[in-house]
């Protein structure tokens, strides 16, 4: 990582012999660790000169970045109002490696409220953000997350293939996921995938709460809310989705009680139907 960071504007070219004396590091080192980063498309070598420059992985990681940090500005707003009306904890998170990472996320003004760090990793099998996620994903998504193990947390937690796919098509059906003690008990959770201006599901929100608080019908009451939420935020990154409800303007507010905490930082959507029931 030092040698990456050696990468400036300024001084976009090293050489092995410079970059191991500005790190203080022996040659032969700095040699072998330039030609794995080559390898995997980090660096690029000049075959004339013998210097590196920054290759095409770290523009994609960058990329990453970028696309992350686009989501944030389309979702905050979004989710501010969503945590202060529910005065639940808010998440937004991301796919990763067969998990679901944190990425950001908007504090319960409560004492009793949920509260995990950025950038934790949580299963996709057991947690409604995860959930969201996993079923906007091809099917050979599903079954390599399947194929790996479903570890339990608790007797609640889905543990077998043929449970998961049925979680997995109902998610898709109605268009959000829940997570009633799936992954800890005393937690409830509804999440909701996020779709950009390809369809793609790589981001997904959650409300957790406790169970006591957040019960199943209070999630049912705040369905349209929500799901107004996740049309709100993708059509904001260019998704294009069924006609209603379009923001949440559309929606009466309620009125709010208290605050939210902020947290320091380092879907698809469908028509609500009138008795909906969350499972």
């Amino acid at each position: 990582m030092r040698l990456l960071k050696l990468f400036t504007p300024s001084q976009p070219r090293w050489s092995v012999t410079r970059a191991a004396a500005r790190l203080g590091f022996a040659k032969s080192s700095v040699s072998r660790m330039f030609a794995t980063m080559a390898a995997e498309g980090f660096v690029l070598k000049d075959p004339a000169t013998g210097l590196y420059s920054v290759g095409v992985g770290a523009y994609g990681l960058g990329l990453v970045y970028l696309v992350g940090l686009n989501v944030r500005q389309a979702a905050l707003p979004v989710l501010e109002e969503i945590a202060f009306s529910l005065r639940e904890t808010v998440y937004l998170g991301t796919l990763g490696d067969g998990v679901a990472v944190y990425v950001d996320k908007i504090l319960s003004p409560l004492a009793l409220r949920v509260d995990s760090h950025l950038g934790v990793s949580i299963p996709l099998h057991a947690t409604a953000l995860g959930k969201a996620l996993l079923a906007g994903q091809p099917d050979a998504y599903v079954q390599e997350v399947i194929s790996r193990g479903l570890p339990r947390f608790t007797g609640r937690t889905i543990t077998s293939g043929r449970a998961l796919w049925g979680e997995v098509a109902r998610v898709r059906a109605q268009g959000f996921a829940t997570d009633y003690e799936e992954f800890e008990e005393g937690l409830h959770c509804v999440g909701f995938p996020i779709r950009d201006a390809s369809g793609r599901v790589n981001f997904s929100f959650s409300v957790a709460g406790p169970s006591v608080r957040l019960t199943r019908d209070v999630i049912e009451r705040n369905l349209p809310r929500l799901r107004a939420a996740a049309r709100q935020i993708s059509e904001r990154l260019g998704a294009t989705l069924p006609e209603w409800p379009r923001t949440l303007e559309d929606l009466p507010h309620p009125a709010p009680r208290g605050g939210i905490a902020r947290a320091q930082s380092s879907g698809a959507t469908g028509r609500t139907r009138r008795g909906e029931r969350v499972r």
